[in-house]
């Protein structure tokens, strides 16, 4: 089969590989549609601290099931599937509390085992998520992206009624705030790319402003935006330790903060507007098999359309490495990029 592996940082190379003999209670999944993780860019640009080398990058798919090896009641073959792309050990603490997310032992596909850009992937059975054979293959394989945001946004505690401002635009951070305005909130969403927010703005024309936080008066506006109080929540998803940092002095008193951007620098909050509010912080790692099920609910009830925050598609053959280096220099604007395994 064919495979886009990352040797190393921007080293990628679109090679034959062997696809490994199938373990008992796995199945061989022909891939259809693999969507570009932000992490999948960082990993190419040697930005993610987590990835190893090399590795056949993505793990936000949709894909059909081409073999099963053992008895399976959930999944057959020819089931259109989307995939829970993080293993946990099941016996470590976080997995004893339920919480295989945080597993100690994690391993993603894409970082720390082969993943999804390839003709085909292989994964336990009990990763794999049955969804609507009618379901359009691009909308399947932002499944998994979103739910993500759908952890964030589960881990904030939301209520209806409470502002939130969501940081970074990206798609977890415009996939948040789209789905915190669906448990009713009120959003504030911003970033610093310019394109970015004309974007977001365009898709979600009901939230409160799309601001940039690099404008003077932003604190200002935010202040304004929420009747001097601040938000109730904010959720981070920029990966930026300044943003990571500065955001405490924007929350309302009482406020709760969510990191869900992975930040490869210390984080220096003041520790001072971190203890005034009795601030509650918290990580968002992953997402679990609530998360995807929320998402698909909300897809096939036409609630959140996906595909329409593809901004960038190509096919799978030998141009993608070239396709691939061109979103990357590209960068904010290549909101959501697809590759499609069939022509």
């Amino acid at each position: 089969m064919y495979a886009l592996t990352l040797n190393k940082p921007f080293d990628l190379e679109y090679q034959q590989v062997e696809l490994p003999i199938l373990q008992q209670g796995w199945a061989t999944l022909r891939l259809v549609a693999v969507s570009v993780c932000g992490s999948d860019f960082h990993a190419y640009r040697g930005g993610n601290p987590m990835q190893t080398y090399p590795r056949i990058l993505g793990h936000e798919l949709c894909a059909v099931v081409e073999q099963i090896c053992g008895p399976s009641e959930s999944v057959r073959v020819g089931d259109k599937v989307v995939l829970m792309p993080y293993l946990s050990c099941g016996h470590c603490k976080a997995c004893r509390k339920g919480k295989g997310n945080a597993c100690s032992s994690l391993s993603v596909y894409g970082v720390h085992r082969d993943g999804a850009m390839a003709d085909y992937v292989q994964a336990p059975l009990s990763q794999l998520i049955v969804v609507d054979p009618c379901m359009e293959p691009i909308d399947a394989a932002l499944i998994e992206p979103l739910a993500i945001s759908a952890h964030a946004v589960r881990r904030a505690g939301l209520k209806p009624g409470d502002t939130v401002l969501v940081s970074g635009a990206g798609f977890i951070g415009l996939g948040a705030a789209l789905q915190a305005e669906l448990a009713g909130c009120s959003v504030i969403l911003s970033d610093t790319h310019e394109k970015r927010r004309a974007f977001a703005g365009k898709h979600a024309p009901d939230f409160l402003a799309v601001l940039d936080p690099l404008d003077p008066s932003y604190a200002v506006q935010v202040a304004q935006l929420t009747s001097q109080e601040g938000p109730d929540c904010i959720i981070d998803a920029t990966g930026n330790a300044v943003s990571m940092a500065s955001n405490v002095s924007l929350l309302s008193n009482g406020g709760r903060m969510v990191y869900v951007g992975i930040s490869k620098d210390p984080i220096a909050l003041d520790g001072r507007a971190f203890h005034i509010r009795e601030t509650e912080l918290l990580d968002s790692r992953a997402a679990t098999i609530e998360d995807f099920q929320h998402v698909i609910d909300l897809v096939q009830q036409g609630l959140l359309v996906p595909s329409q925050l593809v901004t960038h598609c190509t096919h799978f053959n030998g141009q993608v490495v070239d396709t691939f280096r061109q979103w990357n220099e590209l960068g904010g604007e290549v909101f959501k990029a697809v590759m499609l395994m069939t022509e």
